[in-house]
């Protein structure tokens, strides 16, 4: 598949997406749980076999199940660069693992990845760090989804939180911020309504690199963006 990408021109990444504590004991091997930052069930219902079911209470991860997660992210990138892909984005928003770090309705740690914004915002950063190093910044990007609540992920300052995380990737040179719009969806944290930002406009304020914007375009208001300088490229059928 990559190749034929590369034969028509193009270039392809990986988005790696780790659903944390937002799956199902009849969706995993027996006896195995979700896993999160702190044993708070998601109040979201999973797709299963069995119909619609209530998220399970999390297994709540130690140090050494950290470590391995990095490296487990680090092992998907270069997997994912050996077969010919040009790079990985590491998801950060829409509920993800990272997600469920980032926010204290789902993070409420005491210990250095919970607490404040910036000790919130520490996974990620340690995981993008884990996948510079197996394969170079430039090959890693990041999609996340300022203001938005997604399986029960929210906080009461999340224009604070986005800017102390947003701020934070700017200084570890990867290829792009992926900003995903809650607002053409409606899936918006109550704390954000108060100023209402622009996901678009806020992203470009604290990053200075590549911006992915994605979510709710159509050609002429993409240009739009484009034009405005909001945004470097406009993402259609992404998540």
């Amino acid at each position: 598949m990559t190749q034929a990408v590369h034969a028509a021109g193009g270039r392809i990444f990986l988005q790696l997406w780790h659903v944390g504590r937002v799956t199902h004991t009849d969706k995993r091997e027996p006896g195995s749980l979700g896993v999160a930052q702190s044993a708070i069930a998601a109040r979201a219902r999973i797709h299963t076999l069995a119909g619609m079911q209530p998220a399970p209470t999390p297994h709540a991860l130690n140090a050494s199940e950290i470590s391995r997660t990095f490296a487990d992210y680090a092992c998907a990138a270069r997997d994912a660069f050996a077969a010919g892909l040009d790079g990985v984005e590491i998801h950060g928003g829409n509920g993800s693992l990272i997600d469920q770090y980032l926010h204290s309705r789902s993070n409420v740690s005491t210990d250095a990845r919970g607490g404040s914004a910036e000790n919130r915002s520490r996974f990620l950063w340690q995981v993008c760090e884990a996948c510079i190093a197996a394969i170079r910044g430039e090959r890693v990007g990041v999609p996340l989804s300022p203001f938005g609540v997604f399986d029960d992920v929210d906080d009461p300052d999340s224009v604070g939180l986005f800017a102390m995380e947003i701020g934070g990737l700017e200084h570890l040179a990867s290829a792009d911020l992926h900003v995903v719009r809650s607002e053409a969806s409606g899936d918006r944290s109550a704390s954000a309504r108060v100023a209402w930002p622009a996901a678009a406009v806020f992203a470009r304020t604290h990053f200075s690199s590549t911006l992915l914007v994605t979510r709710g375009f159509d050609a002429a208001s993409a240009e739009e963006l484009l034009a405005r300088g909001e945004a470097d490229l406009i993402g259609f059928g992404l998540n």
